[in-house]
């Protein structure tokens, strides 16, 4: 689920190297969002096979399957 983001900059070098380097700057945290998102993704599944797990062995009870929703 993409969700716009909106971002003020304030620059003090208005020159083409000062536009770049804000560009550089917007790709890098892109970047490293898009890294955080996948770490994310990679506990959530984790977890999720935990869960199963869990159920398997009868350790999870209904009433917390209930309140669990991934």
């Amino acid at each position: 689920m993409a969700v716009p983001v909106e971002l003020e900059i304030f620059m003090k070098d208005l020159t083409k190297a000062g536009l770049q380097s804000v560009g550089k700057n917007v790709d890098d945290v892109e970047n490293q969002t898009l890294k955080l998102i996948d770490a994310l993704k990679l506990v959530r599944a984790e977890q999720i096979k935990q869960l199963e797990a869990n159920k398997q062995a009868g350790k999870t009870t209904l009433r917390r399957l209930q309140t669990c929703r991934l």
